[in-house]
């Protein structure tokens, strides 16, 4: 995602972060500044000799067992989509991690940047806060005394974590202090893959398979931009209706494309390299190449093959329109529509969601590789410098990244919504029955999988099978179906300017503009014009100075591959 902050924003959130948040006598390296409860201060100095049963250090089995007296977390998560309540009077998954930990959490969400910013301006970040690590913000909190360094946390007071908590995870989120400040959600550490692990992606179309036989278009159609473009005006041209919508050839996601993944995953369809034949990294929206992403978005424009209100949608728009079947093809994040394509499948069997393609730009013998989901982790949960409690938060850490921790928040209780079946996780038939009847009422009564900030990808693929209920079959099955084309794609994460600096500033003003401009190319009234409007405004961000942005953002892609041992990232150059 690309965060848009001006300049302006950026210094007054240094300014006041450095003026209001960092008194001479904090060092956030320091673990003695850090704010504790009696239950810290009542520590013996001496953690390997202690024999009462009261007192934390010393126990056995894991941190998150030594207290469990009851304990409440506030934390902010960075999604303004995210509405989890936790709610262990009324939900079974709470209940049964609030009794086994002791503690609640108070959730709270947004999704606008002015709100995080006015909390990092003022020094007034809840206990946890869990947000995108590419988000520009991110770094800024690293740098300003607002966090909390985690090992001397987990020294001091989860030691057992460090047993679970993998290096690569530690060494790639290690920031350029030295000190760890978050752990992550959907991270791929190198220790936990295995053979029986296959690589997951974002990059993919959903693709209406009852439409298909309707109008008997073909897979295969779907190889090529030609095949496809000819698959939409069928479409177009059947004016099909469906429930009452007149379904649209294509949607291209949030914003028309301009917001979420299509221009990214049609980059890659297209095989247009993210890096050059000497390793260099190549900002594909500013090369020559990524003109036949615009004109292939900008032909299904101009022959009404998308719908005019796609450009004002947001995701929930998107999620909408797509549940309702109102749609053919949906071109975004894969992973983003799951609960929207089985919707649509349980109110209509026949509305299957399939994966198709990928789009080639010249022929189906063209390679194609797509970026993985989320290799190098989605979100990250850090501490705040004066939270409270930090002694059960970590331990909650440490739960939360745990195998039982991972069961029970993806999965629920055991014997009540899932049992171990041959080393695998199935559902019970309670839970089964439950999501026959209504699938909404069983998600808002059980609660597990909505809390994912820890999230360990290659665990879970191990513990369960392919699905067997048909609504969760057709995601796997299309999860699967591009899993193919993925690539270990970790250098190419993590390259934006630190914030704070000039050249953070700059990239949050070019990409404003170059927003700003997205849609005039796709909206072009002609090839031409549309070609135009890209070199003019090419030659604008040149002029504002994106060098400067572009030498910091290969400098971190040389050192990140450098720390992977890679000479090239990209498959295309190895």
């Amino acid at each position: 995602m690309k965060i848009k902050l001006s300049i302006l924003i950026i210094i007054a959130m240094m300014m006041a972060v450095v003026a209001g948040c960092a008194p001479a006598e904090t060092d956030p390296d320091d673990p003695t500044t850090t704010t504790t409860t009696a239950a810290d201060t009542d520590t013996p100095d001496d953690e390997t000799d202690v024999t009462d049963e009261t007192t934390e250090p010393g126990m056995e089995g894991p941190s998150w067992t030594w207290d469990t007296s009851p304990v409440t977390i506030d934390w902010y998560v960075h999604e303004g989509w995210y509405d989890k309540n936790w709610d262990a009077d009324n939900v079974v998954t709470d209940a049964y991690i609030t009794e086994l930990t002791g503690v609640t959490v108070n959730v709270t969400s947004g999704g606008e940047d002015e709100r995080l910013n006015a909390m990092i301006a003022s020094d007034n970040l809840p206990d946890v806060v869990t947000l995108g690590w590419y988000f520009e913000q991110w770094p800024l909190m690293q740098t300003s005394g607002l966090l909390q360094p985690l090992m001397p946390l987990i020294d001091e007071h989860a030691p057992t974590f460090k047993d679970i908590l993998p290096d690569s995870l530690v060494g790639w989120f290690t920031y350029d202090d030295g000190n760890l400040y978050g752990i992550p959600s959907f991270f791929w550490a190198e220790e936990h893959i295995t053979e029986d692990n296959y690589l997951e992606t974002n990059d993919g179309i959903h693709v209406r398979e009852d439409i298909m036989n309707q109008l008997d278009i073909r897979r295969e159609d779907f190889n090529t931009v030609e095949g496809a473009l000819d698959a939409f005006r069928a479409v177009r041209d059947a004016e099909l209706v469906y429930d009452g919508h007149r379904v649209i050839p294509v949607n291209l996601g949030i914003e028309g494309g301009v917001g979420g993944g299509a221009i990214r995953i049609l980059s890659n369809f297209f095989g247009i390299p993210p890096e050059d034949s000497e390793g260099n990294l190549i900002e594909r929206q500013y090369d020559e190449r990524f003109l036949e992403v615009l004109r292939f978005m900008n032909t299904i424009y101009r022959e009404d093959l998308m719908s005019l209100d796609n450009f004002t949608m947001d995701r929930s728009h998107v999620e909408e329109q797509w549940a309702s079947g109102a749609a053919f093809v949906l071109i975004d994040q894969i992973s983003d529509y799951k609960a929207q394509s089985q919707t649509l499948f349980n109110n209509d069997p026949d509305a299957r969601v399939i994966g198709a393609g990928p789009i080639r730009l010249e022929s189906e013998d063209q390679p194609v590789h797509l970026n993985t989901r989320a290799m190098s982790g989605w979100t990250v949960s850090a501490i705040a410098h004066d939270a409270q409690d930090v002694d059960r938060i970590i331990r909650f850490f440490e739960y939360s990244y745990s195998d039982e921790g991972q069961v029970s928040h993806a999965y629920g209780v055991e014997g009540v919504t899932y049992e171990w079946v041959d080393g695998y996780i199935e559902n019970t038939d309670e839970y089964n029955q439950a999501l026959d009847e209504d699938s909404s009422a069983a998600a808002a009564r059980y609660g597990h999988n909505n809390f994912w900030w820890f999230f360990n990808p290659p665990y879970h693929q191990l513990i369960t099978r392919p699905p067997e209920r048909p609504d969760s079959r057709i995601t796997y099955d299309y999860d699967r179906y591009f899993a193919e084309y993925a690539f270990y794609d970790m250098a190419f994460s993590d390259l934006a300017p630190r914030g704070g600096t000039d050249e953070a500033a700059l990239a949050s003003e070019i990409d404003v503009y170059w927003s700003e401009q997205l849609p005039r190319m796709i909206m072009a009234n002609s090839e031409a014009e549309m070609e135009a409007i890209w070199r003019d405004a090419v030659d604008t961000v040149y002029a504002m100075g994106y060098e400067s942005v572009y030498e910091v953002r290969n400098e971190r892609f040389q050192m990140l591959k450098d720390r992977l041992d890679q000479d090239f990232a990209w498959p295309g150059n190895q």
